[in-house]
């Protein structure tokens, strides 16, 4: 992953903690994980598991884990649904008969 883009997900976590009032012992023990491993994830040091991603998303109420990462930068591994031809772009293919 480039790090400019962990280096967003890690501000972003840590903004949605910062928002809440929570402090990172609070954000561990609602997580069931440790304070150090809440700081390696919003240092960047780290990347939280899947299973800590799903127990944020039950945390902070948000229906998807994508929810919890706000706006990253554009070199995302997704692309934007903007940046694909529509249907009516798309060459016809022809029939091999």
């Amino acid at each position: 992953m480039p790090p400019e883009i962990a280096k967003a997900i890690a501000e972003s976590l840590r903004e949605r903690r910062a928002l809440r009032g929570w402090d990172q012992r609070k954000l561990a023990e609602l997580l069931g994980i440790s304070q150090a491993a809440v700081s390696q994830v919003e240092t960047g040091a780290k990347l939280p598991s899947i299973a800590t991603l799903l127990k944020m998303r039950e945390v902070y109420g948000f229906a998807s884990i994508e929810q919890l990462f706000g706006e990253l930068p554009s070199q995302t591994l997704i692309r934007d649904p903007a940046s694909l031809p529509n249907e009516e772009e798309k060459p016809e293919r022809e029939e091999q008969g």
